[in-house]
């Protein structure tokens, strides 16, 4: 697009051709919606409201239960594998720096400099007054990486699927999605207006029987899945899925977060993993929080695809200021580390496969994890979960418990992010340390 064709644009969605992007806004708003028959109108206070409600059951169950609130523990200092909380130096499996970027000092020096050419923050929306060069360059970086045409940045990886998924489709359109996908994706969804329907997790016949049904009565259609599940650490099931959306003439959107730099002889997910080819997905999507030190989410795809989300998609140039600088800059050098320090791949997947391997010959229950950096230990009971984290953080090892409603009832859990820092002896030791507390528990 040239220059001129730029600002004309710029011009016709400052002007008012933002109709279907206000659009969206009404709608997930519910502003279309019929009132209503009968309410009860209820005051300003939200003490009753029913997040409050189950905040204070939970904390009634924690108290009862003598169990310390393990969540919102602030920390002050990282190094490698281990974050300092309550003056004490704690193995960390609780944030996911797959591989070890977020302490790395020379994307501490990138986004310092970044920070006093750039400032803090580029305080506007892009399409506005809010580009800089340096995120063309982390776009372009992106698209190079994975072999499309073009990429984007958005300021957060939630934003990018709501985003993105909200703007693409609208009410005359199908989403399909793996039943295990990220709520970033669900959200999205909803936000669209569009038809939703899931199919069992990694289940390619479900999916195409459902596509035989209903793929016809819906103008677009995209399926929905990633390359690494973040909740139960397996793969996707992502080549015969693809091949089924493709049969239906459906388009393929794939969460790579964390999949990106954990999977692959050097980190390049799935199509180095999977010998998935870049043509293959439409819709190219992952986070730079996991792997490269950052925060942020982008999509890459075609030339075609970009351009409508940058001049158009709500939380991308419009309507919404980007990612800092500092934070930009810091996704950069990373990636470019990516390439040519693959020796954090291998350390890292060296890590979470002895991790998996001896924790299942200690008869702990991984569920369905199956070599990847996210390795759970299923307790099934929520009290048991949460009382086994409570027990590890006091004996210096750092990891949360996932219970209902994020996982289904029943297999409440604890994630283990595994990282390029972790050493043997560190793994040894937590793996050591679970299989005695849930002995003492008994």
């Amino acid at each position: 697009m040239s220059s001129v064709d730029s600002r004309a644009l710029a011009r016709q969605l400052i002007s008012g051709n933002q109709a279907k992007g206000e659009k969206a806004t009404r709608k997930s708003l519910g502003a279309n919606r019929k009132p209503t028959a009968s309410v009860t109108p209820i005051g300003r206070s939200f003490d009753d409201h029913p997040g409050i409600i189950a905040l204070l059951a939970i904390n009634q169950n924690l108290d009862d239960k003598k169990i310390d609130n393990p969540y919102f523990k602030a920390w002050s200092k990282r190094k490698g594998s281990r974050l300092l909380i309550d003056n004490q130096w704690k193995i960390n499996f609780s944030s996911y720096n797959y591989l070890d970027m977020a302490s790395d000092p020379d994307l501490a020096e990138a986004a310092k400099q970044a920070i006093d050419q750039y400032g803090t923050s580029v305080s506007a929306a892009r399409i506005v007054s809010g580009q800089i060069p340096l995120y063309e360059e982390l776009e372009a970086e992106f698209a190079d990486f994975f072999g499309t045409e073009d990429a984007l940045v958005f300021i957060s990886g939630f934003l990018t699927n709501v985003s993105t998924i909200g703007y693409l489709f609208n009410e005359k359109d199908l989403i399909v999605h793996d039943a295990l996908i990220h709520n970033s994706m669900i959200s999205g969804a909803l936000m669209s207006g569009a038809r939703r329907l899931n199919f069992s997790h990694n289940d390619a016949e479900a999916l195409d029987k459902l596509l035989r049904i209903h793929r016809n009565r819906h103008e677009r259609c995209v399926v929905l899945l990633e390359g690494v599940y973040s909740m139960d650490g397996d793969f996707g099931n992502v080549q015969p899925i693809i091949d089924i959306a493709h049969h239906h003439n459906c388009s393929v959107m794939l969460d790579e977060a964390h999949s990106l730099g954990t999977i692959g002889k050097t980190g390049r997910g799935a199509q180095e993993a999977m010998g998935i080819k870049p043509d293959d997905v439409d819709i190219w999507m992952g986070s730079l929080s996991k792997s490269l030190g950052s925060v942020g989410g982008y999509i890459a795809g075609s030339k075609a695809l970009i351009e409508n989300l940058r001049y158009y998609a709500p939380g991308a140039a419009l309507y919404c200021a980007t990612t800092p600088p500092a934070s930009a800059a810091a996704a950069l050098c990373a990636l470019q580390k990516l390439k040519t320090e693959t020796w954090r791949v291998r350390k890292l997947q060296t890590n979470f496969t002895y991790f998996l391997k001896r924790a299942n010959e200690l008869g702990l229950n991984t569920g369905i994890s199956e070599g990847t950096a996210v390795v759970p230990i299923i307790t099934g009971d929520t009290n048991t979960a949460l009382e086994l984290t409570t027990r590890l953080n006091k004996q210096g090892i750092n990891v949360q418990a996932i219970f209902y409603p994020i996982v289904p009832d029943g297999e409440a859990r604890l994630r283990f992010f595994i990282n390029t820092a972790h050493t043997k002896q560190e793994l040894d030791y937590t793996l050591n340390k679970i299989v005695e507390n849930i002995k003492a528990m008994k």
